[in-house]
């Protein structure tokens, strides 16, 4: 039996709302059906330089890399609907420290089997609302996926300045 779930971010002051379909697998867990936004292996972004430009860690595009609050290297709790928004970095071989990278990057095994970038211990994501480089509208993000709830924040290297968010200058308007 499939049911409708809502999911909310904020960003910049603004609420997002957005809408994935999850079903169970008669265990009671969440399973993410596929939504416009594309199946999370699809959607997920490699990688094999991780550098800082802006003040945050961002990937070979330039994209702004987020954490969540709620995970660690052994507890990867953004599964299921959580892919449709914050996608793992993920890599096939070791990812290397480009440009102002300070901390150790690093690797956890998905249950997929991919390997996420993982930064001082922490696994790495981009975020979907991020269309650009230099965009952060995840940071300082709150939302709920099956039952769990995230902050979001993007990744600053030791000693490095806050980037702009939500409606200054290289982010997001909603």
């Amino acid at each position: 039996m499939r049911s409708q779930r809502i999911w909310q971010v904020m960003v910049g002051g603004a609420l997002v709302l957005g809408a994935a379909a999850c079903g169970t697998n008669g265990a009671g867990a969440t399973g993410a059906a596929n939504t416009s936004m594309g199946s999370p292996a699809a959607n997920a972004p490699t990688a094999s330089t991780v550098s800082v430009k802006g003040g945050v860690l961002v990937d070979d595009q330039g994209l702004t890399l987020y954490e969540a609050n709620r995970e660690s290297a052994g507890a990867l709790r953004c599964t299921g609907s959580c892919l449709k928004v914050w996608m793992p970095l993920v890599v096939t071989g070791r990812p290397k420290a480009g440009a102002g990278v300070t901390g150790t990057l690093g690797t956890v095994d998905r249950p997929d089997g991919r390997h996420q970038v993982t930064y001082d211990g922490i696994p790495v994501y981009s975020f979907a609302f991020d269309k650009g480089a230099g965009q952060v509208a995840g940071d300082g993000a709150k939302d709920s996926f099956g039952g769990r709830r995230f902050t979001w924040h993007a990744v600053r290297p030791a000693g490095a300045s806050s980037p702009a968010t939500g409606s200054g200058a290289g982010g997001y308007n909603y």
